[in-house]
């Protein structure tokens, strides 16, 4: 027999979101949070059946964030990388398709983003053999 509609609501929401503490559940729906799995689903490379990503969002970080006209990374780069950094802990195909390839192309990026986004990079390291070479184009690795 299965579970009630509130013990299948309980387990769906956290597997979706697990909770932080063994002993809880129903971990809060943060924005942030839900705005990196709007991230990560809207943009391809990820492999959850019934979302299908916008072409579009596989250019849309490099667009966005590396104009290489500018003389200083836009003001937005801080904000946006580090909700990358935080996206691609969960989403590996936004680390190794958006993040890992901006940084090596664009690194001005995280003297820019300051403190915050440094120790944010030092929590998760850029593994060096995840990281695209500057001959592979920011979305096609």
């Amino acid at each position: 027999m299965g579970l009630n509609p509130a013990g299948q609501s309980v387990d769906d929401h956290g597997i979706c979101y697990p909770p932080s503490e063994p002993d809880t559940v129903l971990e809060p729906l943060y924005s942030d949070r839900l705005g990196e799995d709007f991230l990560a689903l809207s943009t391809p490379g990820h492999h959850v059946a019934g979302y299908t990503p916008d072409p579009w969002a596989a250019t849309a970080t490099a667009q966005l964030l590396a104009d290489s006209t500018a003389e200083h990374p836009p003001a937005w780069a801080a904000g946006a990388a580090t909700m990358l950094i935080e996206t691609g802990r969960r989403w590996p195909h936004i680390a190794t398709k958006q993040l890992y390839p901006l940084l090596r192309h664009h690194p001005e990026l995280a003297a820019a983003a300051g403190d915050v986004y440094r120790q944010l990079l030092n929590r998760y390291p850029i593994p060096q053999d995840a990281a695209p070479t500057a001959s592979q184009p920011i979305g096609t690795t």
